[in-house]
Protein backbone atom coordinates (compact mmCIF):
# COMPACT_ATOMS: atom_id res chain seq x y z
CA UNK A 1 0.00 0.00 0.00
CA UNK A 2 1.23 3.57 -0.87
CA UNK A 3 1.00 6.51 1.83
CA UNK A 4 -0.25 9.84 1.70
CA UNK A 5 2.21 12.96 1.57
CA UNK A 6 1.50 13.13 5.12
CA UNK A 7 2.93 9.33 5.40
CA UNK A 8 -0.39 8.06 6.52
CA UNK A 9 -3.13 5.89 5.09
CA UNK A 10 -6.72 7.60 5.89
CA UNK A 11 -9.65 5.10 6.21
CA UNK A 12 -11.56 7.60 4.27
CA UNK A 13 -9.68 8.00 1.15
CA UNK A 14 -9.22 4.03 0.06
CA UNK A 15 -8.75 5.62 -3.79
CA UNK A 16 -5.92 7.94 -2.65
CA UNK A 17 -7.47 10.95 -4.42
CA UNK A 18 -6.16 13.13 -1.43
CA UNK A 19 -2.76 13.23 -3.32
CA UNK A 20 -4.04 14.19 -6.52
CA UNK A 21 -5.69 17.26 -5.35
CA UNK A 22 -4.14 20.65 -5.23
CA UNK A 23 -3.61 23.04 -2.17
CA UNK A 24 -6.73 25.24 -3.32
CA UNK A 25 -8.95 21.99 -3.67
CA UNK A 26 -7.66 21.08 -0.21
CA UNK A 27 -8.38 24.22 1.47
CA UNK A 28 -11.98 24.82 -0.20
CA UNK A 29 -12.84 21.11 1.07
CA UNK A 30 -11.45 21.40 4.46
CA UNK A 31 -13.78 24.75 4.92
CA UNK A 32 -17.22 22.95 4.34
CA UNK A 33 -15.90 19.92 5.23
CA UNK A 34 -15.14 21.88 8.91
CA UNK A 35 -18.63 23.97 8.21
CA UNK A 36 -20.35 20.49 7.89
CA UNK A 37 -18.68 18.95 11.30
CA UNK A 38 -19.66 21.96 13.45
CA UNK A 39 -22.96 23.81 12.08
CA UNK A 40 -24.82 21.37 9.74
CA UNK A 41 -23.98 17.61 11.40
CA UNK A 42 -25.09 18.84 14.85
CA UNK A 43 -28.72 19.42 13.72
CA UNK A 44 -29.70 18.36 10.84
CA UNK A 45 -31.24 15.45 12.26
CA UNK A 46 -33.91 17.49 14.05
CA UNK A 47 -34.80 19.24 10.72
CA UNK A 48 -35.34 16.13 9.27
CA UNK A 49 -37.57 14.45 11.57
CA UNK A 50 -39.99 18.19 11.72
CA UNK A 51 -39.58 17.96 7.64
CA UNK A 52 -38.38 21.49 7.72
CA UNK A 53 -34.79 23.17 6.49
CA UNK A 54 -32.25 24.57 8.42
CA UNK A 55 -32.13 28.29 6.79
CA UNK A 56 -30.40 29.80 9.80
CA UNK A 57 -26.96 28.47 7.77
CA UNK A 58 -27.41 29.60 4.91
CA UNK A 59 -25.72 32.77 5.76
CA UNK A 60 -23.13 30.48 7.39
CA UNK A 61 -23.04 28.88 4.46
CA UNK A 62 -22.45 31.89 2.56
CA UNK A 63 -19.19 33.12 4.63
CA UNK A 64 -17.50 29.91 3.20
CA UNK A 65 -16.91 32.24 0.07
CA UNK A 66 -18.33 28.66 -2.29
CA UNK A 67 -21.48 30.13 -3.95
CA UNK A 68 -20.98 29.89 -7.62
CA UNK A 69 -18.00 27.80 -7.26
CA UNK A 70 -17.30 27.24 -10.64
CA UNK A 71 -18.75 30.69 -12.40
CA UNK A 72 -16.36 33.51 -12.79
CA UNK A 73 -17.35 37.18 -11.95
CA UNK A 74 -20.51 38.51 -9.88
CA UNK A 75 -18.86 37.75 -6.47
CA UNK A 76 -18.34 34.13 -7.39
CA UNK A 77 -15.10 32.53 -6.65
CA UNK A 78 -14.08 31.09 -9.92
CA UNK A 79 -12.46 27.57 -8.44
CA UNK A 80 -11.79 24.75 -10.21
CA UNK A 81 -14.20 22.30 -11.42
CA UNK A 82 -13.01 19.44 -8.93
CA UNK A 83 -12.66 22.01 -5.81
CA UNK A 84 -16.75 23.01 -7.19
CA UNK A 85 -17.28 18.84 -6.94
CA UNK A 86 -15.63 18.84 -3.39
CA UNK A 87 -18.46 21.59 -1.89
CA UNK A 88 -20.87 19.18 -3.34
CA UNK A 89 -19.44 16.18 -1.83
CA UNK A 90 -18.68 17.65 1.46
CA UNK A 91 -22.32 19.07 1.59
CA UNK A 92 -23.78 16.22 0.71
CA UNK A 93 -22.16 13.86 3.22
CA UNK A 94 -23.74 16.67 6.01
CA UNK A 95 -26.99 15.74 4.02
CA UNK A 96 -28.33 15.29 0.71
CA UNK A 97 -30.92 17.74 0.63
CA UNK A 98 -28.60 20.66 2.11
CA UNK A 99 -26.47 19.93 -0.97
CA UNK A 100 -29.63 19.61 -2.92
CA UNK A 101 -30.30 23.20 -1.95
CA UNK A 102 -27.15 24.34 -2.28
CA UNK A 103 -26.51 22.82 -6.36
CA UNK A 104 -29.56 24.70 -7.23
CA UNK A 105 -29.20 28.19 -6.10
CA UNK A 106 -25.21 28.10 -6.50
CA UNK A 107 -25.49 26.31 -9.69
CA UNK A 108 -28.69 25.78 -11.60
CA UNK A 109 -30.35 29.53 -10.42
CA UNK A 110 -26.72 31.64 -10.94
CA UNK A 111 -25.61 29.69 -14.26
Amino acid sequence: MSETRSGVLPDHDIYLLDDELTEEQREVRDRVRAFVDAELMPVINDYWERAEFPFELVPKLAELNVAGTVIEGYGCPGMSRMAGALVSMELARGDGSFNTFFGVHSGLAMG
